[in-house]
């Protein structure tokens, strides 16, 4: 073989290297750009799951007061439903305190906090509505 030729070999194997040698960094690259991501995606889904497990909490908290206050509510109800019926009850055997109760808020009592009069008043009853002007 001649000198050329060898030289020609040479020339064809070196490019051929440095075209390796290129599509290997092309392929680091991708491979540096996918591991990248994943470890952003994993860092995102790790959010995730601290802002769900941060959410599902509230959520059970939420509940839990809901139902206490459900429970409040439900005593206080059964206790206001027995005074009433404490007080008709009374209303009824009782002529004097009958009378009481039908009698209306005097103006001056009423006005004692300082509110108008025009709106309607709670009456002895408990029941909010307007006193008598008779």
């Amino acid at each position: 073989m001649t000198l050329e030729t060898e030289a020609a070999k040479l020339g064809a194997k070196g490019v051929a290297i440095i075209v390796l040698i290129v599509l290997a960094l092309i392929g680091l690259g991708i491979v540096g750009w996918f591991w990248k991501d994943y470890q952003a995606l994993k860092v995102k889904n790790e959010a995730a799951e601290s802002v769900s497990t941060v959410t599902s909490q509230a959520t059970d908290a939420l509940a839990t007061a809901t139902d206490t206050t459900q429970t409040v509510r439900v005593v206080v109800e059964q206790k206001r439903a027995q005074s009433e019926q404490a007080f008709e009850e009374l209303k009824r055997h009782d002529p004097i305190a009958n009378d009481w109760a039908n009698q209306p808020i005097p103006d001056s009592v009423r006005q004692l906090d300082g509110s108008a009069l025009d709106r309607p008043q709670d009456n002895p009853t408990g029941r909010g509505v307007a006193d008598k002007t008779d």
